[in-house]
């Protein structure tokens, strides 16, 4: 928040817009109203210009009270705006020095079943995002993005069969890996004793169509689909792990989803790269209550839930990489990522972790931090990673993995 009573002091940004609006409400200010509202929310300030070197300067408004009805009457106009998600106190007149009125609208980041929002009935062309002090025009890549996100579409882009594909499309060896899995860490679940083709639609891989034919789901096809099967549906995926032991080079060890000699889907990536991840990780000398040798630290509970949840919430139909970067060359602090990321550094073993995806987080970061909520992307792939304990639906992986680099 910021203290409107020291505008010399302000500047522009990704959550604050200044406008003059000395001829009413500028035709602008709708685009930023779109922008806050499909990025991060913010703050837009009427009545408040820039000078020469962009510093923020009082101008007021006139009729403050005619311009508020006129901004009420535009956000419930459907032809003008797709979603009106403010309420009363997100719009207030503010009383100034020398007499002068200004109004605050205070943008609150839309929900994503809200999203996208969009101005004058055009959804490609009339929606927005805010980048720095800018609103910009989004892509049709990233309207269709945020469409998918919204919720109106999950059982069909997650759980329902894609008709183009069949079980042939799978690596049946991923898929006796994933229940050889099961049976180990849950060996009495009775889905065990099903046959391949009932397993598969128990876990949410496999769907019926119309006539009872069985189709792979987009999890499924992602999850122990052969690669080249994988890209047909999605053609930006690519998965890619790197090590970087050596600051003069870029890796000293690679493995990527398109090389032809592995599956290339996400089970058999998570797998081949938590064993080497695993690997790289101390394990002091601990027992349990039954004096057993403890060999799973928080820390390796945190980077196997941040791999797993890095595949799981990652939007394949994004352009972007998914990449995952071990670095024992370098030191660095904990950063962020234009896609979504995590970093894990241990001063114990003295390496980093980076974990990045396409796709932008469901909800607001503070949300995510606080847990207790999960909103997964791909509930499916969820639920095939969390049947095989390897993360949990309570909304608790940022704890885990806080947790983890603490305890580091």
């Amino acid at each position: 928040m910021f203290n409107i009573n020291s505008l010399s002091l302000l500047r522009e940004s990704n959550q604050l817009e200044a406008k003059a609006a000395s001829n009413g409400t500028p035709r602008s200010m709708w685009e930023t109203y779109c922008a806050f509202a499909n990025t991060n929310g913010g703050t837009i300030l009427l009545g408040v210009g820039e000078d020469a070197q962009h510093n923020l300067q009082l101008v007021g408004v006139n009729n403050p009270e005619h311009m508020v009805k006129d901004i009420w009457d535009t956000l419930n106009n459907k032809n003008k705006i797709s979603s009106n998600i403010l309420i009363e106190e997100n719009i207030s007149i503010e009383q100034m020095d020398d007499n002068k009125s200004i109004i605050r609208i205070t943008v609150p980041r839309a929900n994503r079943s809200d999203k996208p929002i969009y101005i004058n009935g055009n959804p490609i062309g009339g929606t927005y995002r805010r980048n720095f002090e800018g609103d910009y025009k989004c892509s049709q890549e990233e309207y269709q993005a945020m469409v998918r996100d919204n919720g109106s579409s999950v059982n069909s882009m997650d759980q329902s069969p894609l008709l183009q594909h069949s079980v042939d499309d799978f690596d049946m060896e991923t898929v006796r890996s994933y229940r050889n899995m099961l049976s180990a860490v849950r060996p009495q679940h009775p889905w065990l004793t099903l046959d391949t083709d009932e397993f598969l639609m128990r876990i949410g891989a496999l769907a019926k169509d119309e006539s009872n034919k069985l189709h792979p789901t987009r999890s499924g096809l992602l999850m122990f689909g052969q690669e080249w099967c994988i890209i047909t549906e999605f053609p930006y995926y690519f998965l890619d792990y790197r090590e970087i032991t050596n600051a003069d080079s870029r890796w000293s060890h690679r493995i990527v989803s398109s090389d032809g000699s592995w599956s290339g889907n996400l089970y058999d990536f998570w797998s081949i790269v938590w064993q080497r991840l695993s690997r790289k990780i101390d394990v002091p000398f601990l027992l349990n209550s039954q004096s057993l040798r403890v060999d799973d630290t928080p820390l390796h509970m945190a980077v196997r839930e941040a791999l797993a949840n890095t595949l799981i919430h990652a939007d394949y139909y994004m352009r972007g990489n998914t990449v995952i970067t071990y670095n024992d060359a370098v030191s660095t602090d904990v950063d962020g990522s234009s896609q979504s990321s995590i970093e894990t550094n241990s001063a114990n073993d003295g390496f980093k972790l980076s974990f990045a995806n396409p796709g932008c987080l469901r909800m607001p970061v503070e949300v995510a931090l606080a847990g207790g909520f999960s909103d997964s992307r791909n509930p499916a792939l969820l639920k095939m990673f969390a049947l095989i304990s390897v993360v949990e639906r309570a909304g608790s992986g940022f704890d885990a993995m806080r947790a983890g680099c603490d305890w580091a």
